[in-house]
């Protein structure tokens, strides 16, 4: 800071009005004490901020409550400008020098926006800013009459004509609506000649308020840190960005927006998405140039990872970046072995689980896949495991009257059937014949309560057949057969 304030002083910008006792005073005396003083501030602001125009403040929200209407509050403009387009009272105009002034908005500014007529459409508005010397308060001022000192003039001549008193750098804002179009074509309208663009205001078809969502800053808008330059500078904000991947390359935009590459600068971006291979910069509206690791190689798969915080350095004899990242020689197929990312992957060796594993999709292991409707399918069991338990479940292979069930194990062949005999002795005939013999005959009583004489058995069993024995005081019996 002190060998700045050495160049200020040594250029000699910040002169300073010598007036002497008993001397006659002139307006010039004070008019070259605030054009010193302009000038003297002007040259330290420059000093630190360059001769770019730059915006500070002026932020753009929402009324409250809300209406179809934003609020631009305070804020200033700082743009390099004519000493004076016009002459400052007695002294002449001074239109060949220029410098960096501060224009002023000091109460908050009020615009009504209108929403396109047509449905699916939509309009962006910008607002934009600009510098004016505007010439303010108007006042009668007294004069000195020297044919009667005792009593003065009102104005000039005693004209009564009322005269500014005040130049004031104003910053002037204004909204400008761009050319309303189906909603996600309508482009942002470019400034007036002059104008600084600050802010792009989207209203679609159909709004009836302006939400904070639509209100966003114009691309390259130059605003300055909120927080001012010395906390910016301390917490990395000047030279960091956000990234936007477009095919293989990486969009860097800053704020406040990069004006030149130069030499050895350094920016800082996080990774949205892992590079697939070789990859490009392209930094605010300068050309996409080639990104190198520390030994001017292209890169490799995974050098910028997902999230990943970078440190690129321009290389002007390469006209490349060059990346500085502890992480970029990490192993990425020992990775693919431990980890599974978050975009999903394989799983390359054993998987142990402690806990709930939860998945919306199928899961695979090996040729099996458990399904999100909870079925599995597999070779184990011919494809669906819920089919294969269908098929071993009861198969009913004829539905008659007098023998209503038969059913036949797919796998083990054994067969169950069963009916209900309407006698209490006689030959019973299987439905279905088994093919190696019958093993099991089961009966019960199903007639009256009490009403048995005798014991009931089967004898005679066959493949085809058994004969049942019981009592005349049961009218009929249940039986069932199993065999294979």
């Amino acid at each position: 800071m002190a060998i700045l304030l050495m160049v200020f002083f040594m250029d000699n910008t910040m002169d300073r009005q010598i007036v002497y006792p008993g001397a006659i005073p002139l307006e010039t005396d004070l008019l070259n004490t605030n054009k010193f003083a302009m000038t003297g501030m002007a040259k330290l602001a420059s000093a630190i901020m360059g001769e770019s125009t730059w915006l500070h403040g002026l932020a753009c929200k929402p009324t409250a409550p809300a209406s179809m209407s934003v609020e631009v509050g305070e804020g200033q403009i700082y743009t390099l400008q004519h000493v004076d387009d016009t002459a400052y009272s007695s002294l002449a105009t001074d239109n060949t020098n220029t410098i960096l002034k501060q224009g002023l908005n000091t109460s908050a500014c009020l615009f009504r926006l209108e929403a396109p007529a047509l449905q699916d459409h939509s309009i962006n508005y910008l607002i934009q800013v600009t510098y004016t010397d505007t010439d303010t308060g108007p006042t009668v001022l007294p004069y000195y009459n020297a044919a009667d000192p005792a009593i003065a003039f009102s104005g000039p001549a005693n004209s009564g004509t009322a005269q500014s008193t005040v130049r004031a750098g104003k910053c002037h804002l204004a909204v400008k609506a761009g050319i309303a179009a189906r909603t996600g074509n309508q482009k942002s309208p470019t400034p007036d000649p002059g104008y600084t663009a600050a802010w792009i205001i989207t209203v679609n078809n159909g709004d009836l308020f302006i939400e904070a969502s639509a209100v966003s800053i114009a691309e390259h808008a130059p605003f300055l840190p909120e927080d001012g330059i010395i906390t910016a500078v301390q917490q990395g904000c000047m030279n960091r960005g956000k990234a936007n991947r477009e095919g293989d390359t990486y969009h860097l935009v800053c704020q406040p927006p990069v004006t030149k590459l130069t030499d050895g600068m350094r920016l800082f971006f996080r990774t949205p998405a892992t590079n697939r291979g070789a990859c490009k910069l392209r930094v605010g509206d300068f050309p996409a140039c080639s990104v190198y690791d520390e030994v001017s190689r292209e890169l490799t798969e995974g050098n910028l990872s997902i999230c990943q915080q970078n440190e690129v350095e321009w290389n002007a004899t390469l006209n490349a970046w060059i990346l500085f990242n502890n992480q970029q020689k990490s192993d990425w197929a020992d990775m693919d072995r431990r980890y599974i990312p978050v975009s999903g992957g394989r799983v390359k060796g054993p998987l142990a689980v402690e806990g709930l594993m939860e998945t919306d999709t199928a899961l695979k292991i090996g040729e099996t896949e458990v399904t999100s409707e909870g079925d599995i399918q597999g070779k184990a069991w011919g494809g669906s495991l819920h089919s294969w338990l269908n098929r071993r479940s009861a198969l009913f292979l004829q539905k008659l009257i007098d023998q209503p069930l038969v059913w036949k194990d797919p796998v083990s062949n054994l067969i169950i059937q069963g009916g209900l005999y309407p006698a209490n002795k006689g030959v019973i005939r299987f439905p279905l014949t088994f093919p190696q013999s019958c093993t099991l005959v089961l009966i019960t009583q199903c007639g009256k309560h009490k009403m048995s004489k005798d014991n009931a058995f089967v004898s005679d069993v066959k493949s085809t057949s058994f004969y049942l024995n019981a009592g005349s005081g049961e009218p009929s019996f249940y039986w069932l057969a199993m065999g294979f």
